[in-house]
């Protein structure tokens, strides 16, 4: 991998930062995930990430940029127990007019369990040691310098989230990671972006 000295700083764990932290590798020496969340050793819901308890298809042009993130993901998957379907034949679709008629078709679709793709990600994901979650994390705002369009952001303003085991009195007042680029995919009810030199 052709990294370049330099730490880049994903805002959120979920797939879309987990897949942020991958494309960033091949710029950066160091990428780091700072989450909000404890997140799960086992495949298991979050609070606050849509649709997190439903089983997904993943459509080719989503499997496939995956796949090219992490090399064997579907297979991976598969064995995680997700499942490849032809989805016109055999799922059952449901509309406002009834029953969608079942047919097989060309298309072959990877279908499991959200948590269980999130799972299998993250797998993939704590296999690259240059790649570090920081878990429990609250960013509360970006760290800059300069002012206007010049401004450049250098890093991430954070306190501890409070999560189960931990008292929210007893986290820190704050902290920050200075980086050298920042992405920002907070999920869930986030809200903070950031703005990074190009």
């Amino acid at each position: 991998m052709n990294t370049r000295p330099g730490h880049a700083v994903i805002i959120g764990g979920s797939i879309a930062g987990m897949c942020a932290a991958q494309a960033l590798r091949s710029r950066f020496g160091e990428v780091t995930i700072l989450e909000q969340d404890i997140l799960p050793r086992s495949m298991q819901g979050r609070r606050g990430t849509p649709q997190s308890l439903h089983n997904h298809f993943l459509l080719d042009v989503g499997r496939n940029s995956i796949e090219k993130l992490f090399p064997g993901f579907t297979d991976r998957l598969l064995a995680n127990g997700g499942l490849e379907l032809d989805p016109g034949y055999d799922a059952a679709s449901c509309l406002v007019s009834g029953w969608m008629p079942r047919a097989r078709t060309n298309m072959s679709s990877l279908f499991a369990y959200r948590p269980t793709i999130e799972a299998t990600i993250r797998e993939l994901v704590r296999n690259d040691p240059g790649i570090e979650f920081r878990e429990g994390i609250r960013v509360a705002g970006p760290l800059s310098v300069g002012e206007g369009s010049d401004t450049v952001v250098t890093g991430a303003s954070t306190t501890w989230a409070p999560t189960r085991g931990r008292a929210a009195n007893s986290r820190p007042t704050s902290s920050s990671t200075r980086r050298d680029g920042a992405v920002g995919v907070p999920g869930g009810c986030g809200t903070w972006g950031s703005k990074s030199r190009s």
